[in-house]
């Protein structure tokens, strides 16, 4: 299977407008170092136009062979250009937007400032029209196994991860826009019928499992030692303690038992919340705690939270 996709690594932000109130994370010792880089003006739009950046290693300049052009062609057409980051947060490499029916240079060409001060350089354009940038709260693809230590990967598309991941990436190019499934409407915060309520924890235990084995954690399952959270991911010296929560339906409130409200407070605490557990449209949130707001939160949604005190009656 043959495919039209050039996959280059930059820094994680929000919106590529430039770096105020969007610091660049996660592209090695410039961005950190600096808090900017080439690619933080990637989605700012000149004259009808985009101009991004990837940085190649060591000042290289990008092989275009692999992807069609001759040795001696300075420049290809009508390739996409696939940007990917490091989530910051749990790690992992993920498609953050693309640029079709790109132009690719070889070397790096300059353009006038046009509001993008000193980081003016550019190895790719497309019109506006043809780019996408996946809102932060929807950067769920993330890269299989392989983009490694270099800025540039290249599918082997004889691997049938890789392969499998390109098919369903260019599905998802086609029509990014598509509607995603929406939770069903909430009811009560818990499931009445006992043998349901197991099926639906087991279904939001595996679905949270597997989205953080994808991200590279190892997940231990703990649910069974009364710590207060069900499962740990660990990766290097990250370490989350999650506390998963399925629903059957959307979410309208959920409750955390005494014993994990107390521990909900810890630096690497998180909430797994998955909807429509047992159905085909299931999908998960993932939220972390803002000690200063007294809130939970993520990219798309805010959990109030109402304490509640609770009493014993007996009999005089």
């Amino acid at each position: 299977m043959k495919h039209n996709f050039f996959f280059v690594r930059i820094a994680w932000m929000n919106y590529y407008q430039g770096v105020k109130n969007d610091i660049p994370k996660g592209a090695g010792s410039y961005v950190k170092e600096n808090q900017n880089g080439g690619e933080v003006y990637n989605f700012k739009e000149i004259s009808g136009k985009y101009y991004g950046y990837s940085r190649n290693q060591n000042g290289r300049s990008f092989d275009l062979t692999k992807v069609g052009a001759n040795k001696k062609e300075e420049s290809i057409k009508g390739l996409t250009v696939v940007f990917f980051a490091t989530n910051p947060k749990y790690g992992g490499q993920y498609v953050i937007g693309w640029y079709k029916n790109a132009s690719i240079y070889k070397k790096t060409k300059e353009i006038k400032d046009k509001g993008r001060g000193n980081e003016n350089t550019y190895n790719f354009e497309c019109k506006k029209k043809d780019a996408y940038l996946i809102p932060t709260s929807e950067r769920n693809f993330i890269l299989p196994k392989g983009p490694g230590e270099s800025n540039v990967w290249y599918p082997k598309m004889d691997n049938l991860e890789h392969s499998i991941f390109v098919k369903k990436l260019n599905k998802y190019i086609e029509n990014p826009l598509e509607p995603k499934p929406t939770p069903k409407p909430a009811g009560r915060p818990y499931q009445p019928d006992i043998e349901k309520r197991k099926k639906v924890e087991l279904a939001a235990m595996d679905m949270t499992w597997l989205y953080f084995e994808r991200l590279g954690f190892t997940v231990v399952d703990v649910s069974k030692e009364n710590k207060g959270w069900d499962l740990e991911a660990i990766k290097g010296v990250k370490k989350f303690l999650i506390e998963v929560k399925g629903l059957s339906g959307g979410l309208n409130s959920i409750e955390l038992t005494p014993n994990e409200y107390k521990n909900s407070s810890r630096k690497n605490f998180i909430l797994s919340i998955v909807y429509n557990a047992l159905d085909n449209n299931k999908s998960i949130e993932i939220f972390e705690f803002n000690l200063k707001q007294n809130v939970w939160f993520n990219d798309k949604s805010v959990l109030k939270i109402i304490e509640r005190v609770s009493a014993t009656l007996i009999k005089v």
